[in-house]
């Protein structure tokens, strides 16, 4: 896809629509975290990096959530073999459950894209403050942003419980490394808990920590994303850089 095709999308991205990908794998990356993968050659499909689809996966006896969820799409726009959805699974949710039970061949609907959880400009600076599974539209976006050579500047704070639960870790610091617009920065809040030693950030996500790796920390445009407590824990940190309201995106993560 080219770069003016992929962000043109975003002018029609509130016109979703169904379509069938049939799956054809899943890759356990993290303590009950897998990547499923659906085969993507068959269809037109287009979105843009970090928008997400509602899954359909009818099963017997759905528990009260029901048989559908809401998936960012973790693989990037240019991944024309596969598209591919991130997610913990439960065992006391039915719907992951039958996620975790598919096979190879088996048709799953979607309906998408949906979302603005979307770049605003390719030249834009951007601080993402995530939490846990809350990185899966990052996964896409940072791709992306990589296998463009895009000028954007990206620096990612994402925060996991302990060790276990890190998921991208290993690719996201391969890209770091090539790529001096994105600066990623993990932090850990339970590193006690972790099964090895740790050497990175501790603790949750502060002001502190944005400020020591941010230079100019008015500029950016600020996107918020994790499980509602996190995001309403970043939104008051963002308040109190002065960041304007029209460069600040949150998305909530609600359950699992």
């Amino acid at each position: 896809m080219t770069l003016e095709k992929c962000f043109a999308i975003v002018i029609d991205m509130n016109q979703p629509h169904q379509f069938s990908l049939f799956f054809v794998k899943k890759e356990q990356i993290a303590k009950d975290t897998y990547t499923f993968y659906f085969d993507r050659k068959q269809t037109g499909y287009e979105f843009v990096a970090g928008q997400y689809n509602t899954i359909t996966l009818p099963h017997d006896n759905p528990d009260g959530r029901g048989i559908k969820r809401f998936f960012s799409v973790s693989s990037s726009p240019n991944n024309k073999e596969f598209l591919t959805i991130t997610s913990r699974v439960t065992s006391n949710s039915s719907f992951k459950r039958k996620l975790l039970s598919l096979q190879k061949g088996e048709g799953v609907l979607f309906e998408g894209p949906r979302g603005h959880f979307v770049l605003k400009e390719v030249n834009g600076e951007y601080v993402f403050l995530v939490g846990g599974i809350g990185i899966t539209p990052l996964m896409s976006i940072v791709r992306f942003v990589n296998e463009e050579n895009l000028p954007t500047k990206l620096t990612l704070f994402v925060s996991f419980s302990n060790l276990n639960e890190i998921i991208m870790y290993d690719e996201f610091k391969k890209i770091e490394l090539q790529n001096p617009n994105i600066q990623i920065i993990y932090t850990i809040t339970q590193p006690e808990k972790s099964l090895e030693s740790w050497t990175g950030e501790t603790g949750r996500i502060t002001k502190e920590m944005i400020l020591k790796y941010v230079s100019d920390n008015i500029k950016p445009y600020y996107y918020v994303v994790g499980p509602p407590q996190m995001v309403e824990g970043m939104m008051a940190i963002v308040q109190e850089l002065d960041i304007p309201q029209e460069r600040i995106i949150k998305e909530n993560f609600t359950g699992y």
